[in-house]
Parts: C-alpha cells; structure tokens; sequence
C-alpha cells in the first residue's frame, strides 16, 4: 500500500520533468533555427578546448601590450557567442593626456565625441573557426544600425559598409592569434591586420560607429563597456 501510494506521488514529478525537457528542446532549437552561419558552424565544433578562459575584463591581459605607441592599455573584454565560446579578445588604448581620464559625468555620448583622434582598438582572434568573412559579417550586423543612427541612409550605410568590407577582405587570411588595430583618427580609421597589412577609409561617421559598438547601451560585450567606463572614473584619494 505505502508503495503504491509513493510511485501515485512520484508521478506527478516524473510528468512535470519531461514537460520540462521538452520545453528546453524546443528553445534550443528555435534558438539554433535562428542562429548565424557563424553560430552553427560554433556549435557544430563545440569543445572543451574550444570554449577558453575568458580574460578579466578590469585587468590587461596578457594578449596586449601596456602601451601602444603614445597611447596606454585602458581595459580589455572577450567577444562570446551563447555566452561561454570566446571568439575575440578586445583592448582599448587611450591617448596619456586624453582628457577622458577621471572625468566625471562621463557617458557614451561623450566619450564618442572625445575618443576618435586619442584612440586605438585592438582584436585578437582567439577561434581557429574566425575567418575575414565571419568577421566582416558580425562587424556588418553591429555597425549598421549605429550608422543608420548617425544619420546615414541605406545607400550611404551599404556603401560605407563595402569599403570597410574590401579593406578586412584585401588583409592576410585570420588565424588564431592573429592581430587586428583599428586606430581611431577623428575622420580617418587606419587598420592593420597582422605584421604587413595596412590601410585606411577616411569615414568619421564609421570611426564613431564601430567604437559605439563597443561602448554604448547595446554593446556587443557589456563587460568590456562596463571596464572602459569603470577604467575612465575618477579615483577616490
């Protein structure tokens, strides 16, 4: 009798788990039906080994120096797809007397206006599975909206898209470790990719798009916004 009534109770549970699993199935395949080519190609090669360590975002790493040229390492963060795969580390270099430095009040909107001309990002690709074209694209998905943003119309947001394109395209083929800068000049982006590659595209409105996409309300990685901005704030005496 006792038994009985225990497997009647268990039951229920039994029941309610499988409604569960079921109801977690169904959004990781929605999710997956919606994914990038990028986003199934990563879960086609899941991996321990593939996943990574993702590196503090409120210390340097060791993938950038402390300095590049005039400018100083001011924060890093990770680009990650589902949360957990790392595909790109990011830095950020800022000019020593860039006025930026303990300002107070600071937001995006200010920052915008005062980085370009004082700043440098800097990629390293951390996935075998990157390529220029993944690359491009995801840049492509980010850089759009904030373009259309700046005021830009459809033609004029393709257009600055395709040469910014042409530019990765036209660089040595991406590798694990390999390097990618994107100095900031107020109306000139100079990128290098690598040791011999090197060009630029005389766009202000790209140089202020693709910082945006890392220090606005919806950057692509929060944390690496939220270090950059933590970075800047005045230090208590």
């Amino acid at each position: 009798m006792t038994s009985s009534l225990a497997m009647t109770q268990r039951r229920p549970l039994k029941v309610l788990s499988l409604a569960i699993c079921a109801a977690v199935a169904l959004a990781l395949q929605a999710s997956i039906l919606k994914a990038s080519s990028w986003d199934l190609e990563i879960i086609r090669n899941w991996s321990p080994a593939f996943l990574g360590v993702a590196t503090k975002e409120t210390e340097r790493s060791e993938e950038f120096a402390p300095e590049l040229g005039k400018q100083v390492f001011l924060a890093s963060g990770v680009r990650k797809k589902f949360g957990a795969v790392k595909v790109y580390a990011v830095a950020l270099y800022l000019d020593k007397g860039c006025k930026l430095w303990g300002a107070k009040g600071l937001n995006a909107k200010k920052l915008l206006k005062e980085a370009p001309g004082k700043a440098t990002l800097q990629i390293v690709i951390t996935s075998s599975l990157v390529t220029q074209a993944k690359l491009t694209d995801a840049l492509r998905e980010a850089l759009w909206p904030r373009l259309e943003d700046e005021g830009l119309d459809e033609e004029e947001v393709a257009k600055a898209l395709d040469e910014f394109g042409a530019i990765l395209a036209a660089g040595p083929p991406l590798k694990k470790g390999m390097r990618l800068t994107f100095r900031l000049e107020k109306e000139l982006l100079k990128v290098s990719i690598g040791k011999d590659y090197a060009s630029q595209l005389k766009n202000a409105v790209l140089v202020r798009s693709l910082l945006a996409t890392y220090v606005d309300a919806k950057a692509v990685s929060p944390a690496f916004r939220d270090a950059i901005f933590s970075g800047l704030a005045p230090r208590k005496k």
